[in-house]
């Protein structure tokens, strides 16, 4: 897409009473999306320039951005709920595959943006909480916005995966949670989880944490950079 605005929408039961209960239906769901653009956006011109995930859900909504450059934000990633909104600015390589992860599985919304061929970091970069709101519609949208066409930017999404959320007592195995950065202790699964059942996976061997608060673990030390983390755990919605 070159220019202006384009969507692709899902309905939940809220909005489609034939519509069959989504990933999406509750609020607590994750997405990840892999995309290309040519150039960088020109933040003088007006109007958006992003890739926006929208979503409402009993009475929950979020929003995940990867801002390609405008007037009101950087190159970047971005989170919001219906009153806070968090922002990391980083510059997007050109011509080349990126990608963009959001969830809400835990509570929280939370995303994270990385250069595909450096693989997944398992840090995530921007996190609010997940409010409630009065809106109980169900549905998800995937917006382009691509403001003024004076700057010529051209944006492809290549990929769209979307994960549902484990139900409460579902022990969930082997969970991917990315790569190390070498500084980083403390890690964050897509789920609450119960005191006591998780256990950590770092290069393959299981490893204890060393402290956990039912949202996040941390381990005796920081894992080398690059190592890859895992984690098997007990749901929870508490």
């Amino acid at each position: 897409m070159t220019y202006g605005g384009r969507g692709i929408a899902h309905a939940g039961p809220g909005q489609d009473e034939d519509a069959p209960w989504a990933p999406w239906s509750d609020g607590r769901w994750g997405v990840e999306l892999v995309f290309t653009f040519d150039t960088h956006g020109d933040t003088a011109s007006p109007g958006p320039r992003h890739i926006q995930l929208t979503t409402t859900g009993e009475g929950r909504s979020w929003v995940g951005t990867v801002h390609l450059g405008d007037a009101d934000h950087a190159e970047g990633v971005g989170v919001a709920g219906p009153t806070v909104t968090d922002h990391l600015a980083r510059a997007i390589g050109i011509d080349e595959p990126w990608a963009a992860r959001f969830d809400a599985r835990s509570g929280s919304v939370r995303g994270k943006l990385w250069r595909l061929a450096d693989g997944e970091p398992a840090r995530w970069d921007v996190e609010v909480p997940l409010e409630d709101t009065t809106d109980e519609a169900d549905g998800v949208t995937l917006w382009v916005r691509l403001g003024d066409p004076a700057s010529e930017q051209t944006v492809r999404i290549h990929e769209l995966a979307w994960y549902g959320a484990a139900a409460d007592g579902q022990r969930v195995e082997h969970e991917w949670l990315g790569l190390a950065d070498g500084d980083a202790a403390t890690f964050e699964p897509a789920h609450r989880f119960d005191a006591g059942s998780l256990v950590a996976h770092v290069n393959g061997v299981d490893v204890a944490p060393s402290a956990e608060d039912g949202r996040g673990f941390t381990l005796d030390g920081a894992p080398t950079a690059r190592s890859i983390i895992r984690a098997s755990y007990i749901a929870s919605e508490e």
